[in-house]
């Protein structure tokens, strides 16, 4: 199993298709093997989703609504890892999605 972390960008090997994801899960639950993630597109959401979205300079837009959890199996390229201040603000957009 490759060692995954919080604020690591991937591409991952979905059922129907390749995406960009950041693994948004703790580090214990990481080595655990249930990692969880949030998408990351190029497209700009609008309206009430561009309130859970975050900036991902240089990868385009995190999106909170699409936190799931990831087969570890499917992690396929490291891309790099995003900036703590994106993670913070992608936090605060979880935060609001999960309404704490």
């Amino acid at each position: 199993m490759i060692a995954l972390h919080r604020g690591d960008l991937w591409t991952y090997q979905a059922l129907a298709r390749t995406k960009t994801v950041l693994v948004v899960s703790a580090d214990e639950l990481n080595a655990s093997g249930l990692p969880m993630t949030v998408d990351v597109t190029d497209v700009r959401p609008t309206g009430l989703r561009a309130m859970l979205a975050t900036t991902l300079p240089g990868h385009g837009y995190i999106l909170g609504r699409s936190l799931v959890a990831a087969d570890p199996d499917r992690f396929r390229d490291f891309l790099g890892t995003a900036p703590e201040d994106t993670m913070e603000a992608l936090g605060a957009a979880l935060t609001v999605l999960v309404g704490l």
